[in-house]
């Protein structure tokens, strides 16, 4: 995970996660803490990517380290005694369907609101996404991303995530005796927040 700015970064901190499961147990998760000036304000931007599903995981065991993860973050959030008056953005792969029960305890777990939702649908999508398409050719479109911002702390008017489905030229990859041709830049769409 990595956050870059146009405006100065003030302060950074990398969090490695306590606990994971599976191969991503091996992968060293976490987040990354930015304050960023902007306009002679402060602005914290918290980017992650949380447990993914794995069957190495055992049954809902993925879940509940989710859950931790997402606990750790907003833990971190109070223990960093942020002003109130400023925003506290916290996003990335959160690896919870738009949707599902699991999105509540998101939501409450991170500490955040929901928000509006424009754009594509899903934010991985197998049936139009060639990089997904490629390892989960028969897998269904879920939403899986976000920025939200933290309750505690300013809000936007109106909080809205927007996947964007930019494709860029076909680009290839040889690994032989395979040659892989994709047009997408990730297997995930990327979004973008903006408050309405």
């Amino acid at each position: 995970v990595a956050i870059v700015s146009k405006y100065p970064i003030k302060e950074k901190i990398q969090h490695v996660f306590k606990s994971g499961c599976g191969f991503d147990n091996d992968s060293n998760k976490g987040f990354v803490y930015t304050k960023i000036e902007k306009n002679g304000k402060n602005v914290h931007v918290i980017g992650t990517h949380t447990q993914s599903e794995d069957s190495r995981c055992g049954a809902g065991h993925d879940r509940k380290i989710r859950a931790e993860q997402m606990k750790e973050i907003s833990d971190f959030v109070k223990k960093k005694n942020i002003p109130k008056d400023e925003t506290v953005y916290i996003g990335g792969d959160l690896n919870v369907n738009k949707g599902t029960p699991e999105f509540k305890d998101m939501l409450k777990n991170l500490n955040v609101n929901d928000v509006l939702y424009a754009g594509h649908n899903s934010t991985w999508d197998p049936q139009s996404n060639s990089i997904a398409k490629y390892n989960y050719p028969n897998g269904k479109p879920e939403h899986l991303d976000y920025i939200f911002t933290d309750k505690d702390h300013k809000q936007p008017k109106q909080l809205v995530n927007e996947v964007v489905t930019e494709k860029p030229k076909p680009w290839d990859v040889y690994a032989f005796p395979y040659y892989y041709v994709y047009n997408d830049f990730s297997d995930h769409y990327p979004i973008k927040a903006y408050s309405k």
